[in-house]
């Protein structure tokens, strides 16, 4: 084989390779939205142990969003970690930590929203509620930061 179609053959096999490496990859959207009470709201989003974006929201900026690239699994644990900052009706505010995990199904090309229950419980899930997903309680980042 000559010099011609080695060089062929290698970029043959790289485009192979690229193709390949994207099909094992897969598009999610994470969108924070200020709710009612809410001031302030810090979330860094990690899934399979690696930073895949944060979102920051607060009365200038309520709504925020990142789109990541993250590796195509069946099932794929994520990581919230960050605080929101509370007013309560009594004018004072409140700091309640974001430390929860889950693992979510089927995130391949989802938007997904991050949600709380109770200030207490964070998760993320789907316009249509959570599909074939699982959330645990804290503390889950200490976990997913020694990850990276």
């Amino acid at each position: 084989m000559g010099r011609a179609g080695r060089v062929a053959l290698v970029a043959a096999a790289g485009v192979v390779l690229a193709v390949a490496a994207q099909a094992e990859q897969e598009s999610v959207t994470v969108v924070d939205k200020l709710s009612q009470g809410q001031k302030e709201e810090t979330i860094a989003v990690y899934f399979a142990g690696r930073l895949a974006g944060t979102v920051h929201i607060d009365a200038a900026h309520p709504v925020d969003q990142f789109t990541a690239t993250i590796p195509r699994l069946d099932r794929t644990p994520y990581t919230l970690c960050g605080k929101l900052i509370k007013q309560e009706p009594d004018g004072t505010e409140s700091v309640h930590p974001i430390d929860n995990g889950g693992v979510l199904g089927d995130v391949a090309g989802r938007t997904l929203y991050a949600n709380t229950i109770n200030d207490v419980l964070f998760s993320l899930e789907g316009s249509e509620g959570p599909r074939s997903g699982e959330v645990r309680p804290g503390p889950a980042c200490s976990a997913a930061i020694s990850m990276r």
